[in-house]
């Protein structure tokens, strides 16, 4: 590996160095935007951070969402928006997103994998997991 130099104020880093720089950078960006979802996470707990929550800031409410606001998250698509609807339609609002399981096409790790993108809101409860 070259070594570092310092020239005319500034330091001018190898190939190897900037690219170890780069990595840690990015691994820190990781970690603080973990810290940042779990802070912003209804239970106040650990998330599980599937997809790109990044690029997801808002969480849907099953009870009242759109299929295209159901499609906007990951690992729903226009079947399963369907079968979400259809089931709120037919036996009335999700009491936690664990009711899910109940749809055709909604198993257990699914569940668990959009749980940080979705939520349910009682009218008397507030918002809840």
């Amino acid at each position: 590996m070259q070594q570092s130099k310092l020239s005319a104020g500034f330091i001018r880093f190898s190939n190897a160095e900037t690219a170890l720089l780069v990595l840690l950078a990015a691994a820190l960006l990781v970690f603080a935007s973990m810290r940042v979802l779990q802070r912003l996470s209804p239970a106040g707990g650990t998330v599980e951070v599937t997809g790109s929550p990044a690029l997801f800031p808002h969480q849907v409410e099953l009870n009242s969402a759109s299929a295209d606001q159901l499609k906007l998250v990951p690992g729903i698509g226009e079947a399963r928006a369907r079968r979400i609807i259809e089931q709120r339609t037919r036996l009335g609002e999700f009491k936690q997103v664990g009711d899910l399981k109940k749809i055709e096409g909604f198993n257990e790790k699914l569940v668990d994998e959009i749980a940080c993108y979705v939520y349910v809101r009682s009218a008397s409860r507030g918002k809840t997991q």
